[in-house]
């Protein structure tokens, strides 16, 4: 929900400030510019590392829980 939450402020937040940035300048471009075009899609790349770290935790969580209900892995073996 907590990454929902930022993408979904990365999506109003960026655009609603672009104007305001613009009038600090790095690199030769205007700041909201390189919010838009750049910034933006690292916090994207960020929320999605986030989330494949978060459910490989949950999955290999899971996992663990369902062989030990099984009777573990030597169980189906016999």
């Amino acid at each position: 929900m907590a990454l929902l939450l930022i993408w979904l402020l990365v999506n109003l937040v960026g655009p609603w400030f672009a104007r305001d940035l613009d009038r600090i300048h790095g690199l030769g471009f205007p700041f909201g510019f390189w919010i838009a075009a750049k910034g933006v899609l690292l916090l994207y790349l960020f929320i999605i590392v986030v989330y494949v770290h978060v459910m490989d935790r949950l999955e290999r969580r899971y996992h663990e829980d369902a062989t030990e209900a099984d009777g573990g892995p030597e169980a189906g073996a016999k």
